[in-house]
């Protein structure tokens, strides 16, 4: 697939209230790029919210929609090609700008390693080990079709379990008073 081909791309993160690693910490986004169209990945293509939205917007024990393209306005970051383009982690980019330094970009993994072709992937990334997360409601947009992959829901803490978490079928809480005394001894406490 074209990169220019995405037309939306969003999700759901959860950022849980026993995580001690990174303060703005979430789930992101990864894409592998053939940036020479010679067929193999050259470069990753990284989206964090607290790169696009800063710090602040990221909220503990709340399920926030990030989206990951705004319009084309979003920002993403690389290693290797892209961020010697200036397009690194210190200084992301729009993907129109990606796209004007990367015109034949395409989204694809490595065939002799997987025989898969497009990627897109879900990362804590590599310095966030503590990191205690979520996501849901995956929508990828391709020109007119978008489709969306909805992972199910379930209580990643307190909060959730006040707010009907404890009654998903992932879980086997007896109750909401159960489901939180299982938070509150940091997941040692079981009915």
């Amino acid at each position: 697939m074209w990169v220019a081909d995405l037309t939306g791309l969003s999700y759901r993160g959860y950022r849980a209230d026993t995580e001690s690693g990174f303060a703005a910490g979430l789930p992101g986004l990864n894409r592998r790029l053939d940036l020479d169209a010679d067929g193999d990945p050259d470069n990753y293509l990284v989206y964090e919210p607290y790169q696009d939205q800063g710090n602040d917007a990221v909220q503990t024990e709340t399920w926030q929609t990030w989206d990951a393209y705004r319009g084309g306005a979003a920002l993403w970051w690389g290693n290797g090609p892209v961020a010697a383009e200036g397009c690194g982690q210190a200084t992301p980019c729009t993907l129109p700008v990606l796209l004007d330094l990367f015109r034949d970009a395409t989204i694809r993994e490595d065939p002799a390693t997987d025989g898969f072709r497009g990627s897109l992937s879900l990362n804590a990334g590599s310095y966030n080990p503590d990191q205690v997360g979520a996501v849901d409601r995956l929508s990828v947009g391709v020109g007119d079709e978008t489709t969306t992959f909805d992972f199910g829901s379930r209580p990643l803490g307190k909060a959730d379990c006040k707010k009907g978490g404890w009654e998903t079928n992932f879980n086997d809480y007896r109750d909401q008073g159960d489901c939180v005394s299982h938070f509150a001894s940091a997941g040692k406490k079981r009915h």
